[in-house]
């Protein structure tokens, strides 16, 4: 009656099973995650749901079914009315399967829970979804979380709350509802009394939307889990938010991370805290308040014992503060995930922290990184991970260790066995240390996550650590970036790509390998199928490698980060990359700047650019959830690949300079920023732009207020854009970098 695959198998295993269900007839669960739905699984799933018509429960995550599966599942599943749950999250389906999905559910009346998160559904989606849901009133769960939803959707996803009173969760994070979206659905949520769980995070939300959410927490007075991090509150809207939490009875997860807390707003928090005895789980990292505001909510924490986890990462925490810290862990022994990275913390504080950890023995994470950490805390550091043999995750990148240091460290690792994620980046392990590395990894063999980059490494070390990463199956994360492996590792290398076939992010930016080291590696990869993210940046690599990376890219459909910038790839490299970057829709990021050299290029010339150009442009068109683009400094034009981006709304990073933009290209730039008004970075320096082109641009940025950084150094603009300029910085208030040098402006208008 149930059945669960929730573990990356082999197509031909996968296939196998899934030919013997199709004897089964009595099938009531049935789930499947991390395995790629395929032409042929979809078929074969079709016909098994087909049989199995008293389904009550049904998921495919992770999946990356494509659209025209994703809709033949769908249409086998409208034959089924008895589903109480249905889950089809992180799969990368669009809206064009949205009537399909609603049918399902329109069917399926006594519908408890639907999980949509990580699609592609977008506003027009959700809307089509929503309807179908028009005669349902049993849901208690529903998930739409990162499906590029606006505001446009609210009264629908409203409607859809107030018609199911018995909600108990809700999630729609990581969209863009904005202030007024968000605020017409917390007018929905105050009908209701049920709220369990309720996750609003990264939505561009600003204060017009507070008093809203206040007066819907007020209605729930049950709720448990709340995350509204990531948004644009100001300090009274936070302050409203949580003074409305000390009427909550079980509160046991807050999320308020980059959250503009002010001081204010922290004495609220630390409130709650000594009101909520029962909080399990706190994240606090990147707000505004000062140290002391920090001080405040960790000694609230000191009043509470049922802490597991705490994130209080960018918060410009001091050595005198971490008494405070230590403090909070010794009352909340059952702490499980501390996160204090990317703070001000040296030796002395994290002396002080890790005594405090050597007193508990639940611990699973542990991120001390991005600190100023030196040798002087090692040995206390090393004692509380060997107190602590549960260990999963453990950071310490980007500190002051040196090597005997850092071999303290490894050495507690070696009498822990539960270790999936070790990252040792950014710190002077040197080939010195690379024996207790593969020490520590040899007696943690279910390792997923390995970050050994920019640790001054060379041939030597890497082969060592690669040695040991040899007959596993589990790594699904490597990074080597910035070492001196060269070609002469790249065997070894090869080795661990062809063993671990399950690996999803390769970052080899950086490592000293040319074509030869690339195409042994290359081919190793072409064994998975599972890559999400793939870095070969900054190496040397020529055309001659183009068509085994070609190859990778075209087995891993579900690719989402492809870096290839700053390489020796002429034109024809780059089509035939591009070409293959055709059969993949999930890229989110995309790098090839700085390749081509136009002096390279002799016969033909015009005709390969023109071919480069037209194919970066169709594997753009190709990828509608693009977030980051950089096609800078090439040699040829990027018009066509520009044209795509307006049928694109996520691009949040877009960089375009040294391109031969002109005041023609202009307009076109400015129509993508229209569309894109979650943009944070825009570069598009070293171009040809007079004040005629700077202008419309100008304009377009007028119309967001979430950029971060600007650079528009190195054109032609005059005074005559001044006023539009500087209508731009008066709209982005959150504005870090602004370059504007080598410019004709004259003192009326700097």
């Amino acid at each position: 009656e149930k059945l669960y695959l929730h573990s990356k198998l082999q197509i031909k295993v996968l296939l196998n099973i899934i030919n013997v269900l199709l004897e089964f007839r009595g099938l009531k669960i049935f789930e499947i995650s991390d395995n790629h739905i395929t032409d042929t699984v979809a078929g074969y799933l079709s016909s098994i749901i087909s049989s199995n018509a008293q389904l009550t429960h049904f998921g495919i995550a992770s999946g990356n079914i494509q659209d025209n599966n994703a809709i033949r599942v769908l249409q086998a599943l409208q034959n089924v009315s008895s589903l109480q749950e249905l889950s089809l999250k992180n799969n990368s389906i669009s809206d064009k399967a949205a009537h399909d999905i609603a049918a399902v559910v329109s069917r399926n009346t006594k519908l408890q829970s639907v999980n949509l998160n990580e699609n592609d559904l977008k506003t027009s989606g959700v809307i089509l979804f929503a309807n179908g849901l028009k005669n349902i009133s049993s849901l208690t769960s529903l998930h739409l979380g990162n499906n590029r939803i606006t505001h446009e959707a609210a009264d629908d996803i409203a409607e859809v709350i107030s018609s199911n009173t018995q909600l108990q969760e809700l999630d729609i994070s990581k969209n863009v509802l904005q202030g007024t979206g968000i605020a017409t659905i917390a007018k929905a949520l105050q009908r209701i009394s049920t709220l369990m769980k309720l996750y609003i995070s990264d939505n561009n939300i600003t204060n017009e939307a507070a008093d809203d959410i206040a007066a819907a927490l007020s209605c729930n007075t049950q709720l448990q889990e709340l995350d509204m991090g990531l948004n644009l509150f100001k300090a009274n809207g936070i302050v409203s938010i949580t003074n409305t939490l000390l009427g909550t009875a079980n509160l046991r997860v807050l999320g308020m991370q980059r959250s503009k807390v002010t001081d204010e707003a922290a004495n609220s928090i630390a409130e709650i805290i000594l009101h909520k005895t029962r909080l399990q789980e706190l994240n606090f990292s990147n707000n505004c308040c000062s140290i002391a505001g920090i001080v405040k909510v960790v000694q609230a924490l000191q009043h509470i014992s049922t802490l597991t986890k705490l994130y209080i990462a960018k918060s410009n925490l001091t050595d005198e503060a971490a008494d405070y810290v230590a403090s909070a862990i010794v009352c909340n022994k059952q702490v499980e995930v501390l996160d204090i990275s990317s703070n001000k913390l040296q030796g002395n504080g994290a002396m002080i922290i890790a005594r405090a950890l050597k007193c508990i023995c639940t611990l699973k994470e542990l991120n001390i990184s991005n600190n100023d950490i030196d040798d002087t805390a090692a040995n206390l550091v090393a004692a509380a991970v060997y107190c602590n043999t549960q260990l999963r995750e453990l950071d310490i990148s980007k500190n002051e260790f040196q090597v005997a240091g850092v071999r303290q460290i490894l050495k507690a690792l070696q009498r822990i066995t539960t270790l999936v994620k070790l990252n040792i980046s950014n710190v002077n392990i040197t080939d010195e240390a690379a024996e207790e590395v593969s020490a520590a990894l040899a007696c943690n063999t279910r390792l997923q996550e390995l970050d050994v980059g920019f640790t001054k490494l060379k041939s030597r070390g890497i082969m060592h650590i690669a040695k040991c990463l040899h007959n596993r199956a589990d790594l699904r994360v490597l990074h080597l970036q910035r070492n001196k492996s060269t070609d002469e590792a790249s065997y070894d290398i090869a080795e661990v790509a062809s063993c671990n076939t399950n690996l999803r992010l390769v970052n080899f930016r950086d490592t000293c390998l040319t074509s030869p080291g690339i195409v042994r590696i290359s081919k190793a990869l072409q064994s998975i199928n599972t890559l999400t993210s793939l870095n070969l940046s900054y190496n040397n690599i020529t055309d001659e490698a183009a068509n085994d990376i070609a190859a990778v890219i075209s087995l891993n459909a579900q690719l989402q980060e492809l870096d290839i910038s700053n390489n020796n790839l002429q034109a024809t490299g780059l089509t035939t990359i591009a070409k293959s970057l055709k059969s993949v829709c999930t890229l989110t990021k995309l790098y090839i700047s700085n390749n081509v050299n136009p002096e390279h290029e002799t016969a033909n010339r015009t005709t390969l650019s023109n071919d480069a150009s037209s194919s970066i442009a169709v594997a753009v068109s190709c990828n509608t959830k693009l977030r980051k683009i950089n096609v800078s400094e090439n040699g040829f034009s990027i018009m066509g690949t520009v044209r795509a981006l307006q049928d694109i709304s996520t691009i949040t990073k877009l960089f375009l300079s040294n391109s031969n933009v002109t005041n023609n290209l202009a307009v076109v730039i400015a129509a993508v920023i229209s569309c894109n008004t979650g943009l944070q970075v825009l570069d598009i320096s070293k171009n040809h732009l007079q004040h005629t082109g700077i202008t419309p641009i100008a304009k377009a940025l007028q119309g967001i207020n979430t950029l971060i950084k600007l650079y528009i150094s190195n054109n032609s603009i005059t005074d005559e854009a001044a006023e539009d300029i500087a209508a731009v910085l008066m709209c982005n208030s959150e504005l870090r970098l602004f370059d504007i040098s080598h410019n004709k402006l004259q003192a009326t208008g700097a």
